[in-house]
């Protein structure tokens, strides 16, 4: 396998990245990954593709705002 199949630059050519608003701090951060926004919040990278699926309407546990940025 190449090297270069875990670096940033490859995560980003081959998923999608997600922004989660925290509501009550007003901070944004930006995931390269959906299995770094997993680990963000100590979840399974399932659930957060479960997430992304469904929405996040109300706020996911009454505090954030996750958007998906998809790559066009």
């Amino acid at each position: 396998m190449s090297e270069t199949k875990n670096t940033d630059t490859s995560k980003i050519l081959r998923g999608h990245q997600v922004e989660v608003i925290d509501l009550k701090t007003n901070n944004i951060q930006l995931f390269i990954t959906n299995t770094d926004a997993a680990k963000f919040f100590e979840l399974h990278t399932r659930s957060i593709y479960q997430i992304e699926k469904r929405g996040t309407k109300p706020p996911y546990r009454g505090r954030y705002i996750i958007k998906f940025i998809k790559k066009p």
